[in-house]
């Protein structure tokens, strides 16, 4: 929801339509006027999702570039899952 993610910048040219600005103006949509980008209730980056049954999380690539959405995927998981990236790639083999 903030687009705050370091691969908006670095895949930018891989997703033309995908924009910061247009993750942005779609999060002020749903949240309404005066709506807080940090609520846990609409974004999963400041959740707490700690007791929740397990999940399938996917990374979609980009021509062989993980997405726009990578590092914030990566964030929530590693806050909410305490995992460590190293063994995120070790799971992915």
């Amino acid at each position: 929801m903030e687009a705050t993610g370091e691969t908006f910048e670095t895949n930018a040219a891989k997703d033309l339509i995908v924009t910061r600005d247009l993750i942005q103006g779609m999060a002020g949509m749903f949240l309404g006027e005066g709506g807080n980008l940090q609520d846990p209730l609409a974004n999963p980056l400041h959740a707490d999702l700690n007791g929740f049954p397990p999940i399938y999380i996917q990374l979609r690539l980009c021509r062989g570039s993980i997405s726009l959405f990578a590092d914030v995927i990566l964030a929530v998981i590693k806050e909410n899952f305490k995992l460590h990236f190293e063994e995120i790639e070790r799971a992915a083999g």
